[in-house]
């Protein structure tokens, strides 16, 4: 108990002001931010970090003791007292705590964590990238970077243990988020179509996504994503939108370049801030020194991809290098095709289709949707009994938009559907 404890606020307190540190060096100080908003930010600043370090050094016990150093001479230098607004917490907040803490105990380990998972984090802390590593596991060459951030956050005598104290982390600051805000806009009577929006996406989390048993890449990626779309609602929805758009737009492209570092099937994310640039027509954005880490980083992945795999984006094939003598192009083209056909039920299908023809014409439709309609009817019905609540919730009060927010209300939606349009496509598809 008392190691999960401890490790717990370690791993926050360093999170906090790891974002806060980096916000006040690219000036992005003027977002306002709440304390659990910095601390997810400083998780995901660590995450770029820790990604950026390890081609030099192992992410060993080493590196947590020199961030708490290093935390702790800003914290006396600067006398900055910040964490100290924990003071103000919600005792909501306090129980939320001991949930995630119970999910710690109660919680067995993602079915991919003896399959890949463990070993790529133990590789990572004892040692920097190995240069043609996809070739003993096709699954290391896709090199999640929440993986090197479970490397990260991690010491040699716990390691399995902090694995779930990192994912307990995120899960509670995205709660403390979700229900800071719905608190704070409901106590000042503004009731709009984003608040009701938010408290949908917070039930809905409670409902499907507290079992940290189940926290490989893909619930982490959705976590973030959700509050990209609780940060975009907030920040353009309404009529001051424009004020520091600048700082607003580069914020949100650190959010996606982190989903899609976690897993590149969330590419479509990058839409929005591509949206919100050609709207705003800031395109000299690019040209900003603000926008000089994100180009480090978008190197820096193309880099450890080079490296690991020989391919600039695993597993696309186009993207591999056939000169170099670590490529894993033929991996590739294995795994693009296997994990299409796996995706779509292959290993429960029993007909005399061979993979290729099985893929094709919706011929995997079928088996497909026996083999998942179990967890269809759960999302189905997670999603409706969400929905549920927040209409009720929100049954008592009016929701009046004025023309403006109808008008922008209709673009978010038009983007969202476009994204998921796409999301389908692909799936589908591929």
């Amino acid at each position: 108990m008392i190691t999960i404890i401890s490790h717990f606020f370690l791993f926050l307190f360093l999170s906090f002001y790891n974002g806060k540190i980096f916000l006040d060096i690219t000036k992005h100080d003027r977002l306002k931010l709440n304390f659990f908003e910095i601390s997810l930010f400083g998780l995901i600043v660590t995450s770029f970090i820790a990604q950026i370090i390890n081609f030099f050094y192992p992410l060993n016990d080493y590196l947590i003791i020199f961030n708490l150093f290093f935390v702790l001479i800003y914290f006396f230098l600067r006398k900055d007292r910040s964490i100290l607004s924990l003071r103000k917490i919600d005792p909501i907040n306090i129980f939320f705590l001991i949930f995630v803490i119970l999910q710690i105990y109660g919680s067995g380990f993602s079915d991919d964590l003896n399959h890949y998972h463990y070993s790529y984090i133990k590789n990572t802390d004892t040692t920097n990238y190995i240069i043609g590593l996809g070739h003993l596991n096709h699954n290391f060459a896709n090199s999640s970077i929440w993986l090197i951030t479970h490397s990260y956050f991690n010491f040699n005598y716990s390691s399995l243990q902090d694995i779930h104290i990192l994912n307990a982390l995120l899960l509670y600051l995205f709660i403390s988020i979700f229900f800071k805000e719905v608190k704070n806009i409901i106590s000042k009577k503004k009731i709009n179509i984003f608040i009701p929006s938010i408290f949908f996406i917070l039930i809905f989390v409670l409902l499907k996504y507290t079992r940290l048993k189940e926290f490989g890449i893909d619930r982490p990626a959705f976590l973030v994503m959700f509050y990209f779309i609780f940060f975009y609602l907030k920040n353009f929805y309404g009529k001051n939108s424009e004020n520091q758009i600048n700082e607003k737009i580069v914020f949100l492209i650190y959010l996606s370049i982190f989903i899609f570092f976690i897993k590149i099937t969330y590419f479509f994310i990058g839409i929005v801030p591509m949206y919100l640039i050609v709207k705003y027509k800031k395109f000299r954005i690019f040209k900003n020194l603000k926008f000089i880490p994100i180009y480090l980083l978008i190197f820096s992945y193309v880099l450890k991809n080079f490296l690991i795999s020989g391919c600039l984006v695993y597993p696309i094939p186009s993207t591999c290098i056939d000169w170099i003598s670590w490529n894993t192009k033929e991996n590739a083209e294995k795994w693009y095709l296997l994990g299409e056909v796996l995706n779509k039920s292959w290993y429960k299908y029993d007909g005399n289709l061979d993979e290729l023809t099985y893929s094709k014409n919706f011929n995997w439709f079928k088996t497909w949707f026996y083999t998942t309609k179990n967890e269809l009817l759960e999302f189905s019905l997670t999603t409706f009994l969400a929905l549920i609540f927040t209409i009720f919730s929100f049954k008592q009060n009016s929701i009046r938009l004025t023309k403006y927010e109808i008008n922008y209300l209709n673009t978010c939606l038009k983007i969202f559907f476009l994204i998921f349009s796409i999301s389908i496509f692909i799936f589908i598809f591929k």
